[in-house]
């Protein structure tokens, strides 16, 4: 082995350093397209989702049986971006959209005057399952907060 082998590994060696360090100290909510630190709590009936940033579209679906009517009680809870959702039924027909910014405005606006900061929303909505589910659509830009979803037969 040469003196130019030995210099070639060396540099190649301090360039897989460099990179690992580069790598290990990026920040992963950059490469992030959709969301991070997202969990959820699925129980029989009641659904519970965290998330830090949704950035996009996440569905979640709700078993129901077709021909019976649900109460499905919502909070949920922001604490930055812009956010909709959605209940849709299995071919995202919607039918019920009140969670959302528009709401959020709508009761800021009057509660301004008293200077109350709106963080909480919730609610409840009487919805007839034609099919065997209805999908929960959660669209955000770079939205934080948690929503709890549950649905009961009547």
């Amino acid at each position: 082995m040469d003196r130019k082998d030995v210099d070639n590994h060396k540099l190649f060696i301090l360039f897989m350093l460099c990179t690992l360090v580069l790598l290990g100290c990026s920040n992963p909510k950059a490469f992030s397209n959709q969301y991070d630190i997202w969990q959820e709590e699925i129980g029989d009936g009641e659904i519970s989702i965290y998330f830090e940033m949704l950035n996009g579209e996440e569905t979640k679906v709700l078993d129901v049986e077709p021909g019976k009517e649900y109460l499905i009680e919502y909070e949920l809870r922001f604490d930055r971006g812009v956010f909709d959702i959605f209940i849709t039924n299995e071919v995202d027909e919607i039918l019920f959209f009140k969670i959302g910014n528009e709401e959020i405005k709508k009761n800021l606006l009057v509660e301004e005057e008293k200077h109350i900061n709106l963080h909480i929303i919730g609610g409840t909505v009487k919805l007839k399952a034609t099919e065997e589910s209805f999908k929960l659509k959660l669209q955000g830009n770079i939205a934080s907060g948690s929503l709890t979803v549950k649905w009961n037969e009547m």
